[in-house]
């Protein structure tokens, strides 16, 4: 179970996806303005959005270096693509010798100063399971480590102890 502040993130992003009936208010709602004052108050909020996604919103983090984003160049981050199902590794094969090697983070995002961003939050399907937890997501092994979280799943989150020693929800599911 998430935790309070969680699950009040979670109902905002269900309300930002409600669509509006009458037509006045869908030709405000169809311009997102609600959806960008969101996320311009979620990143200065205690509790952030990593990773969600709605029948209308679509929220994937990424950790980007500092020295990537100065100069910032708007151009080429309109021309970025991407979603949480980029695998962190994968195996290639090839070339003139046909050696196979593990390539990692091997973004392809349609973006120069998002090719040394590191996913956040990944996500999984086991294929062959028929089970309803067939896909699900994974935190970045660094970050959690970073953050010293564990998954929990009697929570469907990552959390840690606090210095009082209560269980903090650090990431929901």
């Amino acid at each position: 179970m998430p935790s309070y502040a969680h699950t009040k993130i979670i109902e905002q992003v269900l309300t930002l996806d409600k669509v509006p009936d009458d037509s006045i208010e869908f030709a405000k709602w169809i311009t997102a303005n609600a959806h960008l004052k969101f996320l311009t108050e979620n990143a200065l909020a205690k509790e952030i959005v990593i990773y969600a996604s709605g029948p209308y919103t679509f929220v994937h983090s990424l950790v980007v270096p500092n020295e990537s984003l100065f100069p910032l160049n708007e151009d080429d981050l309109l021309g970025w693509s991407g979603n949480p199902y980029t695998s962190a590794a994968s195996y290639c094969y090839g070339g003139e010798t046909g050696d196979m090697w593990i390539e990692r983070e091997s973004r392809t995002t349609g973006s120069k100063t998002l090719k040394v961003a590191k996913g956040l939050v990944y996500g999984r399907t086991f294929e062959g399971w028929a089970g309803k937890d067939r896909t699900y997501f994974e935190a970045n092994q660094e970050f959690s480590h970073l953050a010293s979280m564990h998954w929990r799943p009697e929570h469907k989150a990552y959390c840690r102890f606090n210095d009082l020693g209560d269980l903090d929800y650090v990431m929901s599911i």
